[in-house]
């Protein structure tokens, strides 16, 4: 998980399915972009131009549904 809890994490992953400026969450310096520029009509893959955290919504999803 990327957040403090369960509830923060759907947030953080509604936001991102929107296509919502969403901060990064790790280092909170910068806003998170799409991974691929081309792709720009998926929201699943994003990462942060500051601390190249990858944030795949897929995944994120998955671990929410394992816990």
């Amino acid at each position: 998980m990327y957040t403090q809890s369960a509830q923060e994490e759907v947030i953080l992953i509604k936001r991102l399915l929107i296509g919502e400026k969403t901060a990064c969450p790790q280092c909170g310096y910068s806003y998170l972009k799409h991974f691929h520029q081309k792709a720009k009509k998926s929201n699943t893959d994003y990462v942060c131009p500051s601390c190249n955290e990858r944030y795949q919504v897929i995944k994120m999803i998955d671990e929410l549904n394992q816990t």
